[in-house]
């Protein structure tokens, strides 16, 4: 709820201290002379206020005249407050703050500052509209998303930072599509910068960045140094985009792997790359280059020409060796499998060692090889010439080489002690250097090898496990087995490593296979390369021996992958009777392939159910799948199969299989109360297959809901629940990347929901996912039917539902219910309707309802928190009656400002008028009408009266019913003080600013007169005014004596004033007005007025004398036909202002019988001017007596 805006009552704190100083100086006869002349900042208040969040502003009193303003403000909407409601000075500075909380964008809120001043009431109206909170740019206020994309466009990271707040969304408050879903997935606090591209691609507002290279290819020819190049990438468009560089070849270095934006420069990026020449080989080296993102894929190709050098050279030639020496173990692999003979295997070698004799002559192990392929072939002449070539050499007898040397020569020579003695200079050797190829020797000489096959082939062990892999020791390790299988006992890591060299050599034998068959079973831990050489023996001998160890080894190895199925398959075609093969079967299956089952499963598994439920719904999905071309199955499965699916469901278990295990069993209507709950999330999920890479999960954001469904992508793909057709999909690398609509997907709906749902939500209508569905899958003009009634007031409870779709369909469906008639849902919807989530109109719907049901002690919160707009103005009546008689009439602001809302718009009761009479301040216009309103009820408005004359007075600004409201304040009983004020107050106005006043001031006047109460000076004067200016007639009783009595004490006091000039004549005669002229001048009571006439032949300056506050008068006797020019000046102390001028004059004579001497010396002027001498003698003779009987009487003492 926000703060109410306060201010302050007349009567109550400073500000009714402030009026009551004014009335007590009125009362005293105390006026202000000058009107101050307010000059505004503004003449109309028009602001912007963002949408939740309260707006503070000022406005400037100044004081063009320099005369000190002091006053009150009132503020007429409770929203708008006023932060200095008191103010004093010549320039002052009114604060005011709008308070925005309820309010939404495009909200309009209006009234008016009433400024009371001394002698001054002006309005200053606002008007305030409610703005969706924008960011201020470099290209100035983000109001949209259409400003928004140019942002992006002008100033990419500007854009970013403001999509990363926490203010974006309301820019894109007012889009229609799914815009808010996309930026919930991509952006907020903490978004990444490929977020927000990723979002205006997604939208549309921008095309995707591509890449491309300049060039495919490069080639290069004998780089001797280190060499940079670059890579020139190109970017098609505008926006963000990264990728990442890898290299395949260990000659091409990168400068780094990661490229965004920020690496190009205009369109251009420039990938950095080395050429290592240390790395590169003789020939042609071939580089690759690769540019990847999740959407491109670039490659560029490097190929490098180096031609050879010396050292090159010796590495070609090395390679060349090795590549011999390969060929030459090939040769005699073959030789010892007795795949070829001792001539072929001979002239094999020969050739081969002959080469590598010309490449390498030095190196004498060539030479020995020879020898031994020389003896093989029975070329022992040739062997002894090389023998004695070696003995030649003189090579060092306790080397390997001589080792084969002596080797060799036990091969020549065969007699048994020679053998021995050289055998034992052999082992010596070996003894000293550790040599493997020495011990290759032993083997074949050594008679514990020799006469024990089993000691050989644990020699051969020792010397693998030792870390030795010569291809020779696998050869004689697999020749021993080969001539003797039984010599194969047991299968470690030895026996499998021989084996399976063997199988990939393809010299596999039969009765090996069938020895690894029987050996096999005893192996409890799976083995993949016993694995692999037990398939290549199953191939080659097609064994179903072999078939049934495969088969129970991967059973005991728990190896049910989807590639070991085949072993399985086979071994139920082959009707295997092995313990495990059926579960086997199923488990290994591709769990989503419909294919026939074999019968023996299918019969199995009738009776068994002892495999995990996802292996058992392939099995039954492909029972279902077939049923019409196996009929009897799928009948002998049926009750196993329900009873299974109910199962499954009441576990909320859901995939393939299973759906079409459940749509099979809900088609034939078997929906079970139970099951309802359950099948809320079945119904309605959905697969997702993704074909991107990398993508780990996905985010599902629907419309309707709050909460956002993670769900883990697993081998590419995802299950989960989609309830309507206003949803987005956001997926999310490895990296935390992600990404939007353009990523390769394919979606599948599992089940069916139209069908199901319905009785489903019968069993089950408190589901938010049935309803979800019911309410969002129809055509928007038929929202609602007659039989939704009880489930949409569940749905409406439902905390699930995202605040602004709840807020929608609440008032779709009041008026649903309203159609309906249903007086208790509506009034149910209107106690729990979210109208602080609501759009302007529904809102102002609801509200009016609200007063409608008379649920006044709901709506009055909502109203005084989002305002009155929309309110019908009568039912704003009837609440704010109700709302008054509650608070027991005690003040309140806010109901104040709204009931003089709604009277000015001509809508009250007497309640309202009667709350407003008693607490009202404002403008007086509002406060007369509020006054002359009450006078039709039988309402006290003394209060009011009270408030109103004493602003007027302080104003100065009086309302046409001025004088009703003061007899009605006078009639309740006025106090002195302020009746003194307001008659002090007029009088001052008629006399002094000769202003229109009301009848009742100056009969007022006369009657205070008559009653001898004790008049103000101002009083005096204005009844003497108001006979001069005949608004008193002289024939009234009492009026000649009053009139002679207070003129009789002004003259005491020399006080003379223009107006005695136009008394009655009887006055005028009685007092001698009539041979004076007075020349008056009203100004500020501070000037000095100085009057300049004629006399004579020059000018006299005379200060003129100030009567009463700013009256200044000069009195002159102006004789007939004379006439005295004169201005009036205004002195300040270095100036002289000229303000008026004019002449006196006098051409009329006294026309009574017994006029003064004055009036016959006018009289004889005329007469003489007329040459009328006869008369003037008469005049003369009668003055001369006249003046003689005057010195008689008054003789000079």
């Amino acid at each position: 709820m926000r703060e109410k805006a306060t201010k302050s009552h007349i009567g109550e704190g400073k500000a009714g201290d402030i009026l009551r100083r004014r009335i007590q100086r009125l009362a005293a006869g105390k006026f202000e002379q000058e009107q101050p002349v307010l000059s505004l900042s503004e003449e109309k208040i028009e602001i912007e206020v963002l949408e939740g969040q309260d707006y503070t502003g000022e406005f400037v009193i100044e004081v063009s005249n320099h005369v000190p303003v002091k006053g009150l403000i009132y503020s007429s909407n409770p929203y708008m407050e006023c932060l200095t409601p008191e103010f004093e000075g010549e320039e002052v500075r009114i604060g005011f703050q709008f308070h925005s909380e309820g309010f939404r964008v495009g909200d309009i809120q209006k009234g008016e500052f009433c400024i009371i001043c001394n002698q001054l009431e002006y309005s200053l109206s606002f008007v305030v509209s409610i703005i969706r909170p924008y960011g201020n740019a470099s290209t100035g206020r983000i109001r949209n998303l259409s400003d928004f994309i140019k942002l992006a466009q002008t100033d990419y990271m500007e854009a970013y930072r403001l999509f990363a707040s926490q203010g974006f969304q309301h820019v894109l408050k007012e889009e229609k599509g799914k815009e808010l879903l996309w930026y919930a997935g991509f952006g907020g606090p903490g978004a990444l910068i490929s977020g927000m591209e990723e979002f205006l691609v997604t939208i549309n507002a921008k095309p995707r960045i591509e890449l491309a290279l300049k060039e495919q290819e490069i080639t290069y020819q004998d780089i001797k140094e280190e060499q940079k190049e670059t890579l020139f990438v190109q970017k098609n468009g505008w926006g963000y985009i990264s990728f990442e560089a890898q290299t395949d070849s260990s000659f091409l270095k990168l400068e780094k792997n990661v490229y965004t934006s920020d690496d190009f420069t205009g369109s251009i990026c420039d990938l950095i790359y080395y050429i290592d020449p240390a790395e590169l080989h003789t020939g042609k080296n071939y580089g690759r280059i690769t540019l990847e993102n999740i959407y491109q894929h670039l490659t560029y190709e490097i190929t490098i020409i180096r031609t050879p050098e010396r050292r090159e050279q010796e590495h070609i030639d090395y390679l060349e060796e090795q590549r011999t020496l390969a060929h030459i173990t090939g040769i005699y692999l073959n030789y010892r499998m007795k795949k070829i003979g001792a001539g072929l295997f001979a002239s094999g070698m020969l050739d081969a060692l002959n080469h590598l004799i010309a490449m390498r002559p030095e190196n004498d192990w060539y030479l020995l090889m020879k020898i031994q392929a020389l003896l093989v072939s029975g070329q022992k002449q040739e062997a002894e010439w090389l023998f004695d070539e070696f003995r030649r050499k003189e090579e060092a007898k306790d080397t390997p080489l001589y080792a084969y040397f002596l080797y060799l020569r036990t091969l020549w020579e065969r007699e048994e002690s020679y053998v021995n003695r050289l055998t034992a200079e052999i082992e010596e050797i070996y003894q000293k250097t550790d040599d493997i190829r020495v011990f290759w020797m032993l083997l074949f000489l050594k008679k514990e090898y020799c006469e024990n096959d089993t000691r050989k082939i644990r020699a051969i062990e020792s010397q693998m496990l030792d870390g030795c892999n010569s291809p020779f020791f696998y050869i004689e390790g697999f020749y021993l087995y080969w001539q003797n299988p039984y010599l194969l006992t047991r299968l470690t890591d030895f026996e499998i490593r021989i084996l399976y060299w063997a199988a990939k050599k393809g010299v596999l034998t039969s009765d090996l296979a069938m020895q690894i068959t029987t050996l096999v079973s005893e192996k409890r831990v799976f083995h993949p390369l016993l694995y692999k050489t037990m398939c290549v023996a199953y191939d080659k001998f097609q064994n179903n021996q072999m078939l049934s160890a495969i088969c129970a080894y991967l059973i005991r190895g728990q190896r049910f992958g989807l590639h070991y199925h085949i072993w399985f398959e086979r071994g139920v075609e082959e009707d295997l009777r092995l313990a495990g093969l059926n579960e086997a079967y199923l488990m290994s299956m591709d769990l989503l392939a419909i294919k026939k089952i074999p019968r023996m499963i299918q019969m199995y598994f009738q009776y068994n159910s002892s495999i995990p439920y996802k292996q058992k719904a392939a099995l039954l999905a492909n029972v279902v799948a077939l049923k019409e071309k196996e009929p009897e199955v799928y009948s002998s499965y049926r009750k196993r199969m329900e009873e299974f699916a109910i199962a499954q469901i009441e576990e909320g278990h859901i995939d393939d299989n299973l759906a079409i295990i459940y749509s099979d069993l809900l088609n034939k209507g078997m929906i079970q109360k139970e099951m309802a709950g359950p099948l809320a999330k079945i119904l309605f999920t959905h697969k997702m297959n993704c074909f991107a890479p990398n993508i780990v999960r996905m985010y599902v954001l629907h419309d309707q809901l709050r909460k956002v469904q993670c769900v883990p992508i697993v081998n590419g793909s995802a299950y989960f629940e989609l309830y309507s057709k206003d949803y987005v999909i956001v997926f999310e690398d490895t990296k935390g990347y992600r990404y939007g609509s353009e990523i390769s997907y394919q979606l599948e709906k599992l089940m069916r929901p139209g069908a199901f749902y319905r009785t489903c939500m019968e069993y089950a209508p408190y589901e938010i996912s049935y309803l979800l569905y019911h309410f969002t899958s129809r055509d928007t003009h038929r929202a609602f039917m007659p039989e939704d009634s009880e489930y949409l007031r569940i749905f409406l409870k439902e905390e699930a539902l995202r605040e602004s779709y709840r807020a929608e369909l609440y008032a779709k469906a009041v008026h649903f219910y309203e159609q309906e008639d249903n007086q208790e849902l509506v009034e149910e919807c209107l106690r729990h309707a979210p109208i602080s989530s609501m759009k302007r109109d529904d809102r102002a719907y609801l509200l009016n309802l609200m007063l409608e049901y008379r649920l006044y002690e709901i709506a009055y919160p909502d109203i005084r928190e989002f305002g009155w707009e929309g309110i019908r103005l009568e039912k704003l009546t009837a609440l704010l009656t109700y709302e008054i008689e509650e608070a027991d009439y005690e003040s309140d602001d806010f109901l104040l400002a709204l009931c003089a809302v709604t009277f000015q718009a001509k809508k009250y009761s007497k309640e309202m008028l009667q709350y407003l009479a008693q607490f009202y301040c404002g403008p007086t216009r509002v406060m007369a009408a509020v006054w002359s309103a009450a006078q039709t009820f039988d309402i006290d408005t003394r209060d009011l009266e009270e408030r109103l004359l004493m602003q007027m007075l302080y104003t100065a600004e009086f309302v046409e019913q001025v004088q009703s409201i003061y007899e009605s304040f006078v009639s309740h009983g006025a106090p002195h003080l302020l009746r003194k004020a307001y008659v002090n107050y007029f009088a001052h106005f008629y006399f002094v600013h000769q202003g229109i006043v009301p009848e009742n001031v100056i009969r007022g006047l006369k009657k205070n007169y008559e009653e001898r109460e004790e008049l103000s000076q101002v009083m005096k004067l204005a009844l003497l005014y108001a006979v001069a200016k005949r608004d008193l007639s002289i024939e009234e009783k009492g009026v000649m004596e009053m009139t002679e009595q207070l003129l009789q004490e002004q003259l005491v006091q020399n006080l003379y004033f223009a107006f005695y000039q136009q008394m009655p004549e009887e006055i005028r005669y009685r007092f001698h007005f009539y041979d004076r002229k007075f020349v008056e001048y009203r100004t500020n009571p501070s000037k000095r007025v100085v009057i300049h006439y004629q006399k004579g032949e020059s000018y006299v300056d005379e200060d003129m004398n100030e009567m009463y506050e700013g009256i200044f008068v000069k009195e002159f006797i102006v004789f007939f036909g004379e006439e005295i020019p004169y201005y009036i000046s205004e002195e300040a102390p270095r100036e002289s202002v000229v303000t008026e001028s004019g002449r006196l004059s006098c051409k009329d004579v006294c026309g009574r019988e017994n006029g003064s001497t004055y009036d016959m010396l006018n009289e004889m002027e005329l007469e003489y001017t007329l040459k009328d001498y006869e008369k003037l003698e008469r005049l003369l003779r009668k003055y001369d007596s006249m003046k003689k009987r005057n010195e008689e009487r008054f003789q000079l003492m």
